[in-house]
C-alpha cells in the first residue's frame, strides 16, 4: 500500500491495514527517512522541517499508533542509524533528526516495557539503499561502499528473535 507517512492519518491507515491483513500486528520496522547534506547554515528551514517531519515525527506517530494494537511480546524497531551515535560535519541537521529518534526510542522502551513490549533502536552503518543518491538538499560526499540492505535486515531479524534490547552500529559488522 502506497502512503505518505508524513501525514499522521497515513500512519493510522498503515497500522490498520496491517492488522486487517493479518489479524494482528507483532512487529513494526520503521525504515522511513530522507537525508540532506551541507553545512547547517546553508540548509533552508523547509529542508530542516522535512528532515525532522520524516525522520523524527514519522517514527513517533507510527509508534503511537502501533502501541494501540501491539499485544504483549510485540516490538517496534526504529532505524536511527550510526549517525545517531556519531554526527558528522555536513550532516548536522540530518544527524540531529536521527539522534532525536534514538532519544525517543530510549524513553519509549521504558514506557513500553510496562506493557511487555520492546522497542529496538537500530543504528546500522551506511547502507546501500540509494538514500544518499536522492538527498532533499546538497550533494553526498564520497562514501565507502555501504552494507547490503539484506545484511541489515538479517541482523534486525536475528535481534528480534534473540530478544536484543539495542542494536548499536557494532552489531552490524561481521
Amino acid at each position: 500500500m502506497a502512503l505518505d507517512l508524513r501525514a499522521p492519518d497515513a500512519c493510522v491507515a498503515a497500522v490498520r491495514a496491517a492488522v486487517e491483513h493479518r489479524g494482528q500486528l507483532d512487529v513494526v520496522v520503521n525504515a522511513v527517512g530522507v537525508v540532506a547534506f551541507g553545512p547547517v547554515d546553508e540548509l533552508s528551514i523547509d529542508t530542516m522541517e522535512e528532515l525532522f517531519l520524516t525522520n523524527t515525527f514519522v517514527p513517533i506517530v507510527l509508534a503511537q499508533e502501533a502501541l494501540r494494537v501491539l499485544r504483549p511480546g510485540g516490538t517496534i524497531v526504529n532505524i536511527s542509524g550510526v549517525i545517531a551515535e556519531t554526527n558528522l560535519a555536513g550532516m548536522a541537521a540530518y544527524g540531529a533528526s536521527k539522534a532525536a529518534v534514538r532519544a525517543f526510542d530510549q524513553a519509549l522502551a521504558r514506557e513500553a516495557r510496562r506493557r511487555e513490549l520492546r522497542v529496538l533502536d537500530a543504528r546500522p552503518p551506511h547502507t546501500e539503499t540509494g538514500l544518499a543518491d536522492h538527498p532533499i538538499a546538497g550533494v553526498a560526499p564520497r562514501m565507502p561502499r555501504g552494507l547490503a540492505p539484506e545484511h541489515v535486515a538479517t541482523v534486525i531479524c536475528d535481534a528480534l528473535e534473540s530478544g536484543a534490547a539495542d542494536l548499536p552500529s557494532s552489531a552490524f559488522t561481521a
